[in-house]
């Protein structure tokens, strides 16, 4: 994971040495929509940039920390210490978010967006603490990845609110991907020329 967020790091670095990129906060709201997984993660806010390419295409990167994120996975398919079937499992945790993302634009309201999500959580909490749930507190994965799409209106030239779809790649629990939308709001602090 040390590599992974290192690689991440440097990408970032690498893209903001462009002339062309502005730098902003955003905040973002998750809701989850996976078959057996249902999660009211909350509340993110973060940094962002965007590096033009030309009239047309830009890259954007942002980083993003959700204090608070619950989650409870129906049918996990895993077994507790005496070998009964889990029903479900519920358990938080605190999310680092970094979604890399090519975005292309289609006038100077809209714009879509494509690209890697990456989540890696900083801690996990089962909410219930019994020996079950402490059996299954290494069985949840820390890190997992989402392909994005998504809409964006930029409402002026330093706000846009963006819609997106992250299709999860890689399991957190047994079979359960981590599906999402977001709803977020980005303030950039200059307008790009």
């Amino acid at each position: 994971m040390k590599k992974t967020l290192t690689t991440v790091v440097l990408l970032f670095i690498i893209v903001n040495s462009f002339s062309q990129t502005r730098f902003g906060i955003n905040s973002k709201v998750n809701f989850n929509d996976s078959s057996g997984i249902w999660q009211l993660g909350g509340g993110s806010i973060g940094f962002i940039t965007e590096t033009k390419l030309n009239d047309k295409w830009s890259l954007n990167a942002d980083i993003s920390f959700i204090p608070f994120y619950d989650y409870s996975i129906k049918k996990p398919g895993i077994l507790d210490v005496y070998g009964n079937n889990i029903n479900a499992i519920d358990f938080s945790s605190s999310v680092i978010n970094i979604p890399l993302k090519i975005n292309y634009v289609l006038n100077r309201t809209f714009f879509l967006e494509s690209g890697l999500s990456i989540n890696y959580r900083t801690s996990i909490k089962h909410n219930t603490m019994d020996s079950n749930s402490l059996s299954l507190l290494n069985k949840v994965k820390k890190t997992d990845f989402g392909f994005i799409v998504g809409l964006g209106i930029n409402t002026s030239e330093k706000f846009a609110i963006k819609i997106g779809r992250t299709f999860g790649l890689s399991n957190i629990l047994n079979n359960t991907k981590n599906s999402y939308f977001s709803l977020s709001f980005n303030y950039f602090f200059k307008k790009l020329d």
